[in-house]
């Protein structure tokens, strides 16, 4: 594990699926529920992971990628340590339905859920908007997905599981750097 690429890919979709939890309060949650929502449940079967940091770890579901032309849907899961609060609830884990256009470079959220330690769905978000794949935060999973796995960074795992696990492993050493990094 001492190789994986923790905190240095920081990702789009990491800032969508943030964005979308931290900012799901007050006026933001009236526009969110005005807009049709979609349940998007937890994967299973094989992940890369994507990326950390010390409180989160992303990982792609390899067996939700499914390409259409020159677009790429895929179901992105993250989970946080400690659990992000939102909407008054506790979200332990995320997982992301995000359609990738390679032709325009962007990825445009379909829908979002939040679940509980216990696996449990509590917060759904609506559908988002395109959002352009730039190089600095998003170029190596843009380029993977829309040019083939093969060039995805990360490591595979067998089963959401296994991707806990090792997400508990990545944010433990991305602690561990960050604290020689401050010592």
């Amino acid at each position: 594990m001492a190789n994986a690429r923790v905190g240095s890919v920081t990702l789009a979709i990491c800032g969508i699926v943030s964005a979308l939890i931290f900012s799901l309060s007050g006026s933001a949650m009236a526009q969110v529920q005005a807009r049709p929502q979609l349940s998007v449940p937890l994967p299973e079967g094989r992940m890369i992971l994507i990326g950390g940091s010390p409180n989160m770890a992303l990982f792609l579901a390899l067996d939700e990628v499914h390409r259409q032309g020159r677009s790429v849907e895929a179901t992105v899961l993250t989970f946080y340590d400690p659990a992000v609060s939102a909407n008054g609830k506790m979200v332990g884990a995320t997982a992301a339905d995000v359609r990738f256009d390679c032709d325009a470079k962007t990825a445009t959220e379909l829908g979002l859920s939040g679940y509980d330690a216990k696996d449990s769905e509590v917060l759904t978000t609506p559908a988002g908007r395109p959002t352009p794949i730039s190089a600095s935060d998003y170029y190596d999973v843009g380029a993977g997905l829309c040019g083939g796995l093969a060039q995805l960074p990360g490591y595979v795992v067998p089963t959401r599981a296994a991707a806990a696990r090792m997400g508990r492993d990545v944010r433990e050493q991305a602690r561990r750097q960050q604290a020689a990094t401050t010592q």
